[in-house]
């Protein structure tokens, strides 16, 4: 963890001495460790798609064989055979727990008390945004695809729609985390969530174009 903590932290000072501004290195930085797993949560999008059309599968069986048991046994056997999910699969996506864990860190101990051109109305990047403006953007970034599937501009794609109650749940989560968390930590946050919402955005966009083709 310690090695993980020094790289990242010699290639974020690098970054500000490219830019002169931590601001936007920490975007740089944030953005390049996602890069990295692309790969990685491409393939677990991909298995939890395989999951979510077993599962439909398994359903639709259970209501055709409900009343012959002996049927039923034997087409949900095919069905766990033929689609059977390698969990080995996921593991790689835990990768990520030691690593965005060190990003935070790097982000989170820094003593230099300064501010950044992106959040000009905060003095420096130690203290937690005064108005309040990162924590709600952040929410609105994290939910976006999810917002989009609601209001039917992404509605027959892959993204699980949300209620607006977990909307509203998962949304002033994020809010109450980062309200008193330094503007650091929002700048991560956000370029985290922007990433992840268009990689999730392209990847249905991609499948659903897919599927119809």
């Amino acid at each position: 963890m310690n090695i993980i903590f020094t790289v990242f932290n010699n290639i974020f000072n690098g970054l500000y001495g490219i830019t002169g501004d931590y601001g936007i290195a920490i975007i740089i930085l944030t953005l390049l460790v996602k890069s990295l797993f692309l790969p990685m949560s491409i393939k677990q999008k991909k298995i939890m798609e395989k999951q979510q059309e077993t599962s439909k599968k398994i359903e639709m069986i259970k209501e055709k064989y409900k009343h012959n048991k002996v049927k039923l046994d034997e087409e949900l056997q095919k069905i766990y055979l033929g689609n059977s999910v390698n969990l080995l699969g996921c593991l790689p996506m835990l990768t990520q727990i030691p690593i965005m864990y060190s990003l935070y860190k790097v982000f989170s101990s820094m003593v230099v008390e300064v501010g950044t051109k992106l959040v000009p109305w905060i003095s420096t990047l130690n203290v937690a945004d005064p108005y309040f403006i990162l924590p709600m953007f952040t929410a609105i970034v994290q939910l976006l695809p999810n917002i989009l599937r609601t209001i039917g501009i992404l509605k027959n794609t892959s993204i699980g729609k949300l209620t607006p109650m977990n909307l509203v749940m998962i949304g002033g989560f994020s809010i109450l985390f980062l309200v008193k968390a330094p503007a650091a930590i929002a700048l991560y946050m956000i370029a985290t969530s922007l990433y992840s919402a268009a990689e999730q955005i392209i990847y249905s966009i991609y499948s659903n174009k897919k599927c119809v083709a």
